[in-house]
């Protein structure tokens, strides 16, 4: 038997709103949804079938966050730290969320490099060739330069710190 739910979102922006019709969407099985454009607003309405085959829980992104400062020899964290913001700085110039141009596992595996080269880039994992081609030189100057900045000693330089690899990091 199908239900009906019927939300409004106004124009002006009203998160709560927003969440609530998401949360519908998400932890329902939904047959149909119509949209109507109003002045001040729009109005859906969800028709969802009731009973099993629904999502029992909403999606969470990312439940275990990673503090790098705690994973991290200092050396590499100040490089990390150094990285991210640049990689910020990239991403608002490409018009993009900057887990795009690179991840913060990625760049984790990035501030560890000493030096870094554009093949040790290209080897990181889910990093991709075109994200490579894409960013990869703007990525290796301002890493070329961080490292300049900040030597590492050979102990901050080997593996065996507790940091994730990218492969465990959340990517939508």
């Amino acid at each position: 038997m199908s239900q009906f739910s019927i939300f409004f979102v106004p124009v002006k922006g009203d998160e709560r709103s927003e969440e609530a019709l998401n949360l519908c969407l998400r932890t329902r099985r939904v047959l149909q949804v119509e949209r109507h454009v109003f002045p001040d607003g729009w109005t859906f309405c969800v028709e969802w079938l009731d009973g099993e085959g629904g999502v029992k829980a909403p999606f969470v992104r990312n439940p275990q966050r990673v503090d790098y400062r705690d994973v991290l020899p200092e050396p590499v964290f100040m490089r990390f730290a150094k990285l991210r913001a640049f990689r910020k700085e990239l991403a608002q110039t490409n018009g993009v969320p900057p887990y795009m141009v690179m991840t913060d596992a990625q760049l984790a595996e990035v501030a560890k490099m000493d030096p870094p080269t554009k093949a040790a880039i290209a080897k990181i994992d889910k990093f991709g060739e075109e994200r490579v081609r894409k960013y990869g030189e703007a990525i290796l100057e301002a890493a070329a330069k961080v490292a300049a900045e900040v030597p590492l000693d050979e102990a901050a330089t080997h593996r065996g710190s507790d940091a994730p690899d990218a492969s465990e990091e959340f990517r939508p």
